[in-house]
């Protein structure tokens, strides 16, 4: 089996959860289906 990095340096099937992780830990929010980055620097960290 092939895995392919993707967004934010994991897998396709990593990145719900990685999202999920990111809103838990106040670096982005979604309201009405639309996200919203709430902390640039912590955003950067992870980069």
């Amino acid at each position: 089996m092939i895995y392919r990095t993707g967004y934010f340096g994991v897998e396709r099937l990593w990145l719900s959860r990685a999202i999920s992780e990111m809103s838990r830990d106040g670096i982005i929010e979604f309201k009405g289906g639309a996200g919203r980055i709430t902390d640039i620097s912590k955003l950067k960290d992870l980069m």
